[in-house]
């Protein structure tokens, strides 16, 4: 049950000041809190006139009225009243249509109350959207950070179209930085630490946006990137020497001169994407043997950027060329299994995209094309297909975006392997999971491996299509006052989630005792905690659905809906924690590779759910969390920043989510030390007990002037978002706050092949302050914070209760 397993403390709630319903004129203009009075506080305070404006505030409904569905009604009413009065017709043939006809009747009745009434659309003229006013309330909110005030005059777009609705990464939306600031705010305005965090978090969107623009670059031109950079001027370019270049070079560093190929076409997808698969092979074993020597390190990154080249051209060509061959389609999705834990998740469903159409295309979805194929074959592109679907669905969760292949328009067999275990394609996910047996003695890791994704593909497809997709749980009409079936839509919304979180539970009861060693190594044990992290994804995206629910207009117990909402946020914290300490011994740069979108994922919730509850002992937390820093640190690319030795021409990247964990992890340990009321001392001392390694990361996460942010405190260039809030501030402050900084003389350009900077000049003009640069020290001096905070999150709505359910709490 979806409460059982559970005894389930949620604490009480925060008694929040009824939402004004109009601020003052003034207040709006300063975008501050207003309570609504005549005059309002603020303007009282401040001793100024509190004027509001007199004009209406009524929304316009389009739905249609309750007049209008009644005199529509009464003609259908009639009718069906006077079938049923006629006793010339045998009874017996007239009942059951008079019973259907009555039953029509009802659906329609509900579907009257929310329909549009044709009249009132043609004659809107309000600049609004229309689906911003079917919203019957001045508030919508859709996810934990995600939400809007539509009565604001300044009404913006809600949703970005880059996170969307379900993305797991909303927290590095502006309302998802909002939520994250405001928290720590909240505690110290002014306190010269707060600022730092502050500083911090704006350059690393700075070294962030650097970074991707450049990295676009040579991703669109990645061979004449590369000719420019490290080959012989006086050879003339052409894409066969930069492959052969690549070739040459990759071998060299793996001392594998004696395993080079004769000659890879530099026209042929499939000859390159073979020599890929290949050495990645190799880089494991290379990795593995070298663990986190720095010169190691080096060697293996440079490597794998020389394989990313291949990789972006490979694409290029496929794309252009719509190089469609189910071998291509395999040997890209083996190249996945490497690249997309790597790349960004919308890249990645580009690529994914590239391997549905070659499928698609080549039949591999339908029965049909297989016959008079031979059986080796035909098993082949079975599992092509079934892989195509797996990935399909892992770019869905990665990204929160729909799936690219309906499977409702697809029959494909499953492999025959898979179908000796008693499975069929056309099975339902509870039949499937009782049918499964991993103890099976024809179940090798291969098998284990393919068979838990399919299992997986197909839980999620029922999310999606039960839940995240679902018309009857999704639609506009939820937000409108006058649906009529919104507790029963609600009630078969929550035996949905019932059921599909029973589902998840029973996979992981499956395929737990068969993983084997917990070891990053262990092939099964990646799949396992991937199932974990869509098991956490889809928590997350069912909350999202709630909040939905709980700010709906009918909604009549919003209690029951935030105790479930507490309850998923409680599953997501055990599941990432105990998943972070599963993940707690990666040592190579191979496996930092493998794990890192899993592990970065995991952190970022606990992290979420611990600023959350900062008042809750959560040492054992901060321990965990510290350890997985220190290997990001230690196994990424910035291990090998210490080699004295330099190979010419090897990248050291750019390790963005290596900053975002030093960051994140910074702005929780200062609010948990601010609301436990201890000393950085005491929690340095707390962890150390513990473990003393990590009682160092503590020390150097709190220290901005450690090695964590030496990158970040180079001169960066600013990000749109970092113009934004200084803009903001600029505008708040009412000052020429902007005019009292002097730009530097130059400012460092971070390269996206390189941890190093390139130093160019700027210009003097002090209108550009803004896209160039400001200093600590800048941020350090500001003594305007309240009003900052204010301007910029003090409309925020944080209807979040405080959760302290199972945990360790005072």
């Amino acid at each position: 049950m979806l409460n059982s397993g559970m005894n389930n403390r949620v604490s009480k709630q925060k008694k929040k000041s009824p939402r004004v319903s109009k601020a003052c004129n003034t207040c709006r203009a300063r975008k501050i809190k207003c309570n609504g009075m005549k005059p309002c506080a603020s303007c009282s305070q401040a001793g100024i006139e509190c004027t509001f404006d007199t004009s209406s505030t009524h929304r316009t409904t389009l739905y249609k009225e309750e007049d209008d569905i009644r005199k529509d009604l009464r003609t259908l009413t009639t009718c069906v009243n006077t079938l049923s009065k006629l006793k010339s017709i045998d009874p017996q043939k007239l009942n059951p249509v008079v019973t259907e006809l009555q039953s029509k009747l009802n659906v329609f009745r509900n579907d009257m109350r929310v329909m549009l009434e044709s009249e009132k659309i043609t004659e809107y003229e309000s600049d609004r959207s229309l689906e911003t006013e079917l919203i019957d309330s001045n508030f919508i909110r859709f996810n934990r950070f995600t939400s809007s005030n539509l009565e604001d005059d300044d009404l913006k777009q809600v949703l970005d179209g880059y996170f969307g609705i379900y993305s797991p990464l909303c927290l590095l939306t502006n309302q998802g930085y909002g939520w994250l600031f405001k928290k720590l705010f909240s505690s110290k305005l002014d306190h010269s630490d707060v600022k730092m965090t502050f500083y911090l978090y704006l350059r690393f969107f700075d070294l962030s946006h650097n970074i991707s623009n450049q990295a676009s670059k040579l991703h669109s031109i990645p061979f004449k990137a590369y000719n420019e950079k490290y080959m012989d001027k006086n050879i003339p370019y052409s894409e066969q020497s930069v492959v052969n270049h690549i070739i040459e070079r990759a071998c060299s560093l793996l001392n594998l001169t004696h395993d080079k190929p004769e000659f890879v076409r530099s026209d042929d997808p499939l000859q390159i994407l073979q020599f890929m698969n290949k050495h990645i092979e190799h880089m494991q074993h290379f990795s593995y043997l070298k663990g986190t020597d720095p010169l190691g390190l080096q060697i293996f990154y440079g490597v794998d950027d020389l394989l990313s080249t291949l990789f972006r051209h490979c694409e290029s060509l496929i794309f252009q060329t719509r190089f469609r061959d189910p071998k291509v389609a395999d040997a890209l999705l083996t190249q996945l299994d490497y690249a997309n834990n790597k790349e960004e998740s919308y890249h990645m469903r580009d690529v994914v995209s590239l391997i549905t159409d070659n499928v698609i295309f080549n039949g591999l979805d339908r029965w049909e094309y297989y016959i008079g194929l031979n059986e080796a074959t035909a098993d082949q592109y079975r599992s092509i297909w079934w892989k195509c679907i797996w990935y399909d669905r892992w770019a869905a969760v990665s990204t929160g975006k729909p799936f690219l292949l309906n499977e409702n328009m697809a029959q494909c067999l499953l492999p025959k392997k898979w179908m000796s275990l008693g499975l069929n394609e056309t099975m339902e996910s509870e039949l499937l999971l009782n049918t499964i047996d991993f103890g099976n003695k024809l179940v090798d890791d291969e098998v284990f491996i393919d068979v838990s994704r399919f299992l997986l593909s197909k839980l999620l497809t029922t999310h999606f299509k039960s839940i995240l997709y679902n018309k009857d749980f999704t639609d506009y009409r939820v937000f409108s006052s006058k649906y009529p079936i919104f507790e029963a839509t609600l009630h078969d919304l929550l035996q949905n989630i019932e059921q599909l979180t029973w589902n998840f539970a029973k996979l992981d009861e499956k395929m737990e005792p068969y993983v084997g060693e917990l070891i990053p190594s262990n092939p099964r044990f990646h799949v396992y905690i991937t199932m974990r992290y869509c098991r956490v994804e889809v928590y997350n995206t069912i909350e999202s659905v709630l909040i939905r629910f709980a700010n709906s207009p009918r909604v009549q117990d919003k209690n029951l809906i935030n105790k479930l909402i507490l309850k998923q946020r409680l599953d997501i914290f055990k599941l990432c924690s105990s998943s972070l300490q599963m993940l707690s011994n990666i040592s190579t740069a191979f496996d930092n590779i493998k794990y890192n979108k899993l592990t970065t994922m995991f952190f970022m919730h606990t992290i979420i759910y611990s600023i959350d509850n900062p008042t809750c002992n959560m040492i054992d937390t901060i321990n965990n969390v510290c350890t997985i820093v220190h290997n990001a640190r230690a196994c990424s690319r910035m291990g090998s920043a210490s080699v004295s030795t330099k190979l010419n021409n090897i990248k050291e990247g750019s390790n963005l989510p290596v900053y975002f964990t030093f960051v994140l992890t910074r702005i929780f340990l200062q609010i948990y030390i601010e609301k436990r009321n201890i000393s950085e001392e005491v929690l340095i001392a707390e962890v150390s007990k513990i473990n003393e390694q990590n009682g160092n990361m503590v020390k150097d996460i709190l220290d901005i002037n450690s090695s964590c942010y030496s990158l970040l405190m180079t001169n960066i260039p600013n990000s749109p978002m970092h113009v934004k809030v200084l803009k903001d501030i600029n505008k708040v402050t009412k000052t020429k706050f902007m005019d009292n900084f002097t730009p530097p003389a130059s400012v460092s350009i971070p390269n996206s092949d390189t941890e190093n900077v390139e130093t160019v000049s700027t210009v003097t003009d002090s209108d550009k302050n803004l896209e160039i640069f400001t200093t600590l020290d800048d941020f350090l001096q500001l003594n305007a914070f309240s009003e900052i905070y204010e301007a910029l999150w003090g409309e925020l709505d944080d209807s979040s209760p405080d959760i302290k359910e199972n945990i360790n709490c005072n």
